[in-house]
Order: structure tokens, then C-alpha cells, then sequence
């Protein structure tokens, strides 16, 4: 027996339900449609599919390193048998993955000290001479 009364969905309750479904129907630009595919892209034993989805979300730069990756990996792990060579994809899909969470982390340091910069030279009222330089 719950210790609490149910509340009753009055008409008013399941019309703002349905115009709160309405409102999410998730990406609709082609933009963001891309950036959603790579959300299974965190953890590449997830992804079958991870250079596919790469080409298909814009990321060339991506596309690059994951290349160079498995090529170097392929060079140094050479499959004998099928299972081999899906064993060194998933080492170059690991390697790429983590290559891409350090970068970010990396962005992440330049950009709080470039604002913790512009903090401070804002702070002493001062101009800087220079725009600052963004990476983004």
C-alpha cells in the first residue's frame, strides 16, 4: 500500500504533459543531428560503427587521428585471424577515444586561464593590447 495518495491527472496536468512531449523531439537541424551521433562515441566499445560516425558527424580532424591510430596499431599488433584484427580495432578505437578526452581536458585548461586572465586584467582596469587568443 503506497504511503502517499496518487495525484489525479486532471485534463489541465495531461494537456501540459503533451505540450512538454510536443517541445522535445530531439535535433531537428542537420547540425545537431550530427553532433548527436557522436554521443555513442564516448565509449568506443559502443560504437560498431566509430570511423562511419565520425565521417558522418563533420569530425575530419577525427577522422585523421583514427586513421593514423589504427594504422600504427595495425603496424605493431598484425592480425593473424578475424579475431585479431577486431581486437586491434578496439585498441585503436580505446587510444582515439582517450586521445580525444585528453584534448578536451586540454581546451578546457586553456580556457579558464585565458579567462582567468582577461579576469585580471580586467580586474586592474587595463585593455589588453591584443585580442585573446580563443581555442575553440
Amino acid at each position: 500500500m503506497p504511503l502517499c495518495k496518487p495525484k489525479t491527472k486532471t485534463p489541465a496536468l495531461l494537456a501540459a504533459c503533451r505540450a512538454n512531449l510536443r517541445k522535445g523531439t530531439g535535433h531537428r537541424t542537420p547540425e545537431g543531428k550530427r553532433r548527436s551521433r557522436l554521443n555513442a562515441l564516448k565509449h568506443s566499445r559502443y560504437s560498431p560503427n566509430f570511423r562511419e560516425n565520425l565521417v558522418v558527424a563533420g569530425r575530419e580532424q577525427g577522422v585523421k587521428r583514427f586513421d593514423f591510430i589504427r594504422s600504427t596499431v595495425l603496424k605493431f599488433m598484425p592480425p593473424v585471424a578475424q579475431e585479431q584484427k577486431r581486437q586491434a580495432e578496439e585498441v585503436a578505437h580505446a587510444i582515439c577515444c582517450w586521445a580525444e578526452e585528453e584534448e578536451e581536458k586540454l581546451r578546457t585548461k586553456q580556457r579558464s586561464l585565458l579567462d582567468s586572465v582577461d579576469s585580471t586584467v580586467a580586474g586592474h582596469g587595463l585593455a589588453p593590447s591584443k585580442p585573446a587568443l580563443r581555442v575553440d
